[in-house]
């Protein structure tokens, strides 16, 4: 299934932004942090956007926050 069809699945419509964000967690296969999301997109994406995409994400249920031991949290993608 394809990210778009993905989002779509789950009422969303396929944002750039949310594609990215979506596309990166996949190719990453690992929880990733805000931080890491968003060095890999120092141009593109604002943070404003990079963190309404994580919050929705997390509130239509595609995807779930993680603690580490340090304190820091990732955001893990739920089944594709």
């Amino acid at each position: 299934m394809s990210a778009t069809a993905f989002l779509e699945r789950h009422g969303l419509g396929p944002t750039p932004t949310r594609l990215a964000v979506l596309e990166a967690l996949l190719d990453a296969g690992r929880p990733m942090s805000f931080k890491e999301i968003k060095s890999m997109f120092p141009v593109r994406h604002d943070r404003a956007s990079l963190d309404r995409t994580l919050t929705l994400l997390i509130d239509k249920g595609i995807a779930h926050r993680v603690q580490d031991i340090k304190g820091t949290w990732h955001l893990c993608l739920h089944s594709f």
